[in-house]
């Protein structure tokens, strides 16, 4: 019967992320990874020229013949990222050619794959911390969780590491069961931590952060039996340096991990200021459980979900903290809040250290967030005794009713964020494109771009103009490079040979009054600024209209 749960709460967290997997288009960062994995190049992008969505699309296209090597040289000069997830990404794409399903689902597929080995990993997790029913309710948190189906649900390289991370600390948490049991160490358990931990390294460098957290914590343990570890601790030689071995991997992409940690492309993580940070960690944490329609919906709708959301987590919070103070004395459960804790530090000393606001982006909080998850699964298995039994005998014998509201919400959630209610796509692709077309006539989009960041913004509005339902207008769309300012830019759009009826210009760093009143195509045709459509998200957008076709 265990198993047979085990199986069902697999299952459901399958349907949840390759549900609608393809009905979102592609975003920005899902852009850099599929030219990335796809083994292509930003350098092998059309530019400063007028492109149909057919050529936009086929920028996009798969070189089966890439190997690993071509892609990690692309990745160290083009990107910040490890290679691990776009090799094996790439070998994905390779495979599921000829089956006939949108690129969107293609790309993706992958990360929803990883989200549900990460359910089973969290399941093994509990189930060496604690016991049976402690591994089930963890791994229907990790199931039903918004932020675990968001994830899963996006062509980036975070259920991987969160897969590997996973599992380097059930070798680290036996490792420290050993040392609290006072038994001897054992050598493969020391390899495994040591292999997965590299592996999480060279599937994104937010690895480096779960191995020092463990790192620490096991520091801690140590010191508490010092007495023991005074008599024995010759053999944790071997066990060290067979844990030390695997990181010899690593010396070949060491000199990328140093310029990749000082590269400008990370300078959109800006400063923090003092309170921000602590808002944004809370907000983070609130979409672990709950995440109701409140981005871009209207107030009759936001405020109700906000106070709903903000009861929720105030129930969870005082729900968790009463029942973890029952199993306070549990050592493994010291363990991974001691982990946690020292994961959320170096955070903080990232964002105010460092200068570098990472709490802006909640999805980096998948390297504490398998801990969270283990943690709760425990937590929740505890029937408070003041609490009278409201669940049928059946039910109460797997979860308490409080598991049941728990994996309620999250349910919820979830399906709120597979309809775009919930964790929409930044910069808003869908949107944008629907309100390029809302004209109805031949019109050209023209995307100035900088680096390879509002390169990729480009290319996302032209993917999604490309998934608009027919019938479509003409559309077509031009990147446009800007050398040192927007003065070298009009020259270049002077000489793209084409007659829209409106176009859209898109133009990073300008605001309303820089926008030029005329601009010239070629063949003498000149566009006029429409003053009422001025728009920004994300970036500015400013509308012209051309004259009519002869």
């Amino acid at each position: 019967m265990h198993y047979l749960i085990l199986t069902l709460i697999l299952t459901f967290g399958a349907v949840l992320r390759f549900w609608r997997l393809e009905s979102k288009p592609l975003w920005v960062d899902e852009v850099i990874t599929a030219i990335f994995s796809l083994g292509q190049s930003f350098q092998t992008v059309p530019v400063n020229q007028v492109l149909s969505l057919t050529e936009v699309q086929n920028v996009l296209r798969l070189n089966p013949e890439a190997s690993c090597l071509d892609i990690a040289r692309t990745l160290a000069t083009e990107s910040t990222h490890p290679p691990l997830f776009f090799c094996v990404l790439h070998e994905s794409l390779v495979m599921l050619q000829g089956w006939g399903m949108p690129l969107e689902w293609q790309l993706r597929a992958l990360s929803a794959v990883f989200g549900v080995v990460a359910i089973a990993a969290l399941y093994l997790l509990n189930r060496l911390a604690f016991d049976k029913k402690a591994a089930l309710l963890g791994a229907s948190v990790m199931a039903v969780s918004p932020f675990a189906v968001y994830l899963s649900q996006e062509a980036r390289h975070y259920t991987f590491p969160l897969v590997l991370i996973t599992l380097s600390l059930c070798y680290w948490l036996k490792i420290c069961q050993d040392i609290q049991q006072q038994h001897p160490p054992r050598l493969g358990l020391w390899l495994g931590w040591g292999c997965t931990s590299v592996l999480s390294l060279y599937a994104h460098y937010f690895g480096a952060l779960a191995l020092v957290a463990q790192g620490l914590t096991l520091l801690v343990v140590l010191y508490q039996h010092r007495g023991w570890m005074g008599k024995i601790w010759r053999s944790f030689v071997w066990p060290g340096l067979v844990f030390c071995l695997p990181f010899s991997l690593l010396l070949p992409w060491l000199p990328l991990i140093l310029a990749h940690s000082t590269s400008p492309k990370t300078s959109w993580l800006g400063r923090p200021d003092l309170i921000s940070p602590v808002t944004q960690t809370l907000a983070g944490w609130t979409v672990f459980l709950v995440s109701l329609p409140v981005e871009n919906q209207p107030l009759w709708v936001q405020i109700p979900a906000a106070l709903l959301t903000l009861i929720c987590v105030i129930w969870a919070i005082q729900a968790t903290i009463r029942r973890l103070h029952l199993l306070k004395a549990h050592p493994s459960l010291f363990l991974l809040l001691s982990y946690i804790f020292w994961v959320l530090l170096q955070f903080f000393l990232i964002i105010y250290g460092l200068g570098k606001d990472i709490s802006i982006a909640p999805r980096y909080n998948f390297v504490y967030f398998p801990a969270l998850c283990a943690v709760l699964g425990v937590a929740f298995t505890v029937v408070l005794p003041d609490l009278p039994p409201a669940l049928p005998k059946a039910s109460r014998r797997l979860f308490p009713l409080a598991a049941w509201l728990l994996l309620g919400m999250g349910t919820v959630s979830s399906l709120c964020t597979l309809y775009n209610l919930a964790f929409q796509k930044p910069y808003a692709p869908e949107l944008i494109a629907q309100q390029f077309t809302a004209s109805g006539g031949k019109m050209l989009f023209i995307m100035a771009y900088f680096d390879t960041l509002t390169l990729a913004v480009g290319l996302s509005y032209g993917l999604a103009l490309k998934r608009l339902p027919p019938p479509q207008p003409t559309l077509e769309v031009a990147l446009m490079t800007v050398e040192e300012d927007y003065h070298t830019v009009w020259p270049a759009i002077a000489q793209l040979a084409t007659h829209p009826e409106i176009f859209w210009f898109m133009a990073p760093g300008m605001v309303k009054e820089t926008y030029p009143p005329q601009l010239a195509l070629a063949n003498q045709v000149v566009c006029v600024m429409d003053d009422s459509e001025y728009h920004r998200l994300g970036f500015p957008y400013q509308l012209y209209r051309c004259p009519p076709l002869p």
